[in-house]
């Protein structure tokens, strides 16, 4: 994602204040939403845990957050999970690590329209204005924003644990599902070969490009001044 953060030629200092804003954001949603969801289902530990907010000092972890801006990659704290309190522990399961992927999509969708909104409101005013450059600032944030949800989003789909795709492929599936089962033994192995892939080939990102694209032209369409 560090890549983010050289891609447009507009000013260096609002463009980190805007990534990082973004970034916490955006990770808080994506906790907030897991534990939100365990707690609808009957899980009380995230909740008991103080994880069950919006505010981003409690679910930033430092170093993951220092990773991701020097690699690219990082993590939040995990939202601690007990499936065992679930009312029906597979459905449970399943709704909790599918919420931080649907949460980060959705929020992706209305960044979008704040994105063109603001881009919008900039170009009807002088470029001198200090209107201009409040209204650019958030136009730049809210591109972070909803890339780095998108970002999220399709990173978390991969099947390898611990990312939610592969919470939601053992909810789905049976116990003895022999994927499950080889990920399991080898999560260690997968986990570093992902960061390995990811870091070479901008895959999540260039995925994100291409969804940001639609939302934006959707949005361009609703706000046609």
């Amino acid at each position: 994602m560090i890549e983010i953060l050289t891609s447009q030629n507009s000013n260096t200092l609002p463009k980190i204040i805007a990534f990082l804003i973004a970034i916490v954001f955006c990770m808080s949603i994506h906790e907030y939403a897991h534990a939100k969801i365990a707690f609808a289902n009957g899980d009380d530990t995230a909740y008991l845990s103080g994880r069950m907010t919006l505010n981003p000092f409690a679910h930033i972890d430092l170093i993951g957050l220092l990773m991701l801006l020097l690699l690219g990659f990082g993590w939040a704290k995990p939202v601690p999970i007990d499936p065992n309190r679930f009312s029906d522990k597979k459905s449970g399961m399943l709704r909790t690590a599918s919420a931080g992927i649907v949460a980060n999509l959705f929020f992706s969708f209305f960044g979008a329209g704040l994105y063109v909104l603001f881009g919008n409101l900039a170009s009807l005013v002088s470029e001198d204005n200090f209107a201009n450059f409040i209204l650019t600032f958030l136009q730049l944030l809210f591109w972070y924003f909803t890339i780095i949800n998108l970002n999220l989003a399709i990173f978390n789909l991969i099947p390898v644990p611990p990312l939610d795709g592969y919470n939601i492929l053992k909810s789905a599936t049976k116990y003895d599902n022999k994927f499950v089962v080889f990920a399991e033994k080898n999560s260690k192995v997968l986990s570093i070969a992902l960061i390995l892939i990811c870091s070479i080939f901008p895959i999540v990102e260039s995925l994100s490009s291409f969804a940001f694209v639609p939302f934006v032209e959707f949005w361009k369409f609703v706000w046609v001044f």
